[in-house]
């Protein structure tokens, strides 16, 4: 079956591929007066991403903007996260267009406001057969709580980390992470604003609040 969606929701949709920035081809978008130059600092970086592994419950109420070569878009972002499970909503202005993920370890849903529901085994499926992309949403998680994907390190390349071992920058499959802002107020620091850029896409996520269970 193919979605019919308004302008609303295609835009919705790419905000759903922006959110997780991993469309796998390698370009840097972030301009260098983004990036802060700060100092790699090891040990404290392992005993703050500790601390932000070990948080399994929570959720982060967000405004997303992206733009692309050819348009630009904005969202309400709810993301829950409750161990392996997560919901993930992106809506329009007064909730309309709204664009639901769920899933776990073993199967993802995608719901739409017109009440279509697709169903897959990962995100990467579900986002291949109903967006063209094959795109691994699974990250978006790690990037959230301001922590690259642990599990896969092999794409990972840290650029920077400040002086309490938050990190700055990395790099993860070919996309780019800058942390602009923390929450200093919480133990750990979890991001208030956050830019991921992937190829011509450019996106800016600002966190009004955590809820951490």
């Amino acid at each position: 079956m193919t979605l019919k969606l308004d302008r609303l929701e295609v835009g919705l949709r790419i905000l759903l591929i922006a959110c997780s920035c991993m469309i796998l081809h390698s370009c840097s978008i972030i301009s260098s007066a983004d990036r802060q130059p700060k100092v790699l600092q090891l040990k404290s970086t392992e005993n703050h991403e500790a601390k932000v592994v070990a948080l399994a419950d929570w959720t982060a109420r967000a405004r997303i903007s992206v733009q692309t070569s050819e348009d630009s878009f904005s969202a309400d972002l709810i993301w829950t996260q409750i161990g392996a499970a997560y919901n993930l909503r992106l809506s329009g202005p007064f909730g309309s267009g709204a664009l639901t993920i769920r899933g776990n370890n073993s199967q993802v849903i995608l719901l739409t406001s017109d009440g279509q529901s697709f169903l897959a085994g990962t995100p990467e499926e579900l986002m291949l057969a109903q967006l063209g992309w094959s795109v691994p949403l699974s990250q978006l998680r790690y990037w959230l709580v301001g922590i690259p994907d642990r599990s896969s390190r092999d794409n990972l390349t840290v650029e920077l980390t400040d002086k309490v071992g938050r990190y700055a920058s990395f790099s993860q499959f070919d996309c780019e992470v800058i942390y602009k802002d923390y929450y200093e107020d919480r133990d750990p620091n979890v991001p208030r604003k956050l830019l991921i850029g992937c190829e011509d896409l450019k996106s800016r996520i600002v966190i009004k609040k955590w809820e951490i269970r």
